[in-house]
C-alpha cells in the first residue's frame, strides 16, 4: 500500500465480528452502477483524485469525486474482462485482465492490447501486474514476464519458479513473488534468478503482499498475516486475533495495518500486528478482495457488494 500507489494483489510503498468504533462507514457504491456491486471488484488503485476499480465480469470503473459516483470506462477491453490489477506509470495506466495486459493513456476512456499470447496458452490470464522505474512485471497462468518498454514487448522471467506466482511487491532493488501455497520468492536482477524466501513462512503465506518502509507483510489463506524485515530471509507469525482469516487484501500507514479477509470482512492492528481486531463497519459484506488507502480514505472493495469508503483514522 504511502501520495502512495496501491495495487492489488500489489502496492507500492506501499477478520469476526465484534464491536467498533466505527458503525456508520462512508458507503460509495454507486447503486445507479449496478454492474459494480453485482460483479465483485478484485483491485483498487488511486492515482491523484482518480479511483480505478477491476471488476471480476464487468471491466474497470473510475470515479473521481472520492467514489460517490462511477462511470464505466472499458472501451477497448474484450466484453465481460475480469480485471485483476491496475498498475500506473506516469500518463499510463496498465491493467491485468483474463485477456491479458491492457494500457490507456487517457485515464481509462480507451484501452489498447499489450497482450501477452502464444500459440499454446492463447491469452494470458494476468494475476497481477506491478511496476518498479521503468520495469513492468506480470504474472500470469503462464509465468512471470517483464517489460522495459511499457508493454511493447515481454522477456519471461521465470528461472528458478516452478509454481504460478499470483503477486508481486518491490522493496529497492529486490522483487518479491507469492506463490500462494508455494511460499515467497525473491529476485535481486530484475528477475533473472529467484531464491526460494520462505523461512518461517506458512503453507499459505504469500497469496498478498505489500512492502511499507522495508516490512514486508505477507497475506495467507487461513493463517493469517506474517511479517519479514529482512528482505524475506525469515518470517514471523502476526496473528493474534486473526488466527485463521483469510487474508485477501492488506493496506499499512504509520499507525495502523489494515487487513482485508474473505468471509471475515476487516481487521485492523495498531501495534505493529502483534494483535488484532475486527471493525464492524457496517457493510454487512464480510467477503473483502481489495482494498485502497489514499490520505485518510480507506476505499474497500467486496465480492458483491461493490466499493465502500471509511475514515482510517476512525479505525
Amino acid at each position: 500500500m504511502k501520495k502512495f500507489r496501491w495495487l492489488l494483489p500489489l502496492v507500492y510503498l506501499f477478520l469476526t465480528a465484534c464491536g467498533s468504533d466505527v458503525t456508520n462507514p462512508t458507503t460509495i457504491i454507486d447503486q445507479g452502477t449496478a454492474l459494480l456491486a453485482e460483479s465483485g471488484v478484485n483491485c483498487i488503485t488511486i492515482d491523484g483524485n482518480a479511483v480505478y476499480a477491476g471488476t471480476n465480469s464487468a471491466g474497470i470503473f473510475l470515479s473521481t469525486d472520492n467514489g460517490k459516483t462511477w462511470v464505466k470506462r472499458s472501451k477497448g477491453l474484450i466484453s465481460n474482462s475480469n480485471v485483476s490489477s491496475i498498475a500506473i506509470h506516469g500518463s499510463r495506466v496498465f491493467l491485468g485482465t483474463d485477456f491479458g495486459v491492457f494500457h490507456s493513456t487517457d485515464s481509462g476512456k480507451s484501452w489498447s492490447p499489450s497482450r501477452l499470447l502464444d500459440f499454446a496458452y492463447g491469452y494470458y490470464f494476468v494475476h497481477a501486474i506491478a511496476i518498479s522505474g521503468n520495469n513492468v512485471f506480470v504474472t500470469s497462468n503462464n509465468g512471470i514476464h517483464l517489460s522495459t518498454d511499457d508493454g511493447v514487448s515481454w522477456t519471461k522471467k521465470n528461472d528458478g519458479i516452478m509454481y504460478t506466482a499470483y503477486t508481486i511487491a518491490f522493496n529497492q532493488e529486490n522483487v518479491f513473488v507469492g506463490l500462494n501455497g508455494g511460499g515467497v520468492f525473491r529476485s535481486t536482477d530484475n528477475g533473472n534468478n529467484w531464491l526460494a524466501k520462505s523461512k518461517g513462512l506458512g503453507n499459505y503465506g504469500g497469496q498478498t503482499l505489500v512492502v511499507y518502509e522495508n516490512v514486508i507483510y505477507a497475506g495467507s489463506r487461513g493463517e493469517g498475516i506474517y511479517l519479514s524485515t529482512d528482505n524475506g530471509d525469515t518470517w514471523t507469525k502476526k496473528n493474534v486475533g486473526i488466527e485463521q482469516a483469510d487474508v485477501r487484501a492488506i493496506a499499512v500507514n504509520q499507525d495502523k495495518i489494515i487487513a482485508g479477509t474473505y468471509g471475515d470482512g476487516i481487521y485492523v492492528s495498531k501495534d505493529g500486528g502483534d494483535t488484532w481486531t475486527a471493525r464492524d463497519l457496517g457493510i454487512g459484506n464480510r467477503f473483502i478482495n481489495s482494498l485502497g488507502m489514499s490520505g485518510n480514505n480507506l476505499y474497500i472493495g467486496t465480492d458483491g457488494a461493490g466499493v465502500f469508503r471509511a475514515n482510517v483514522s476512525d479505525l
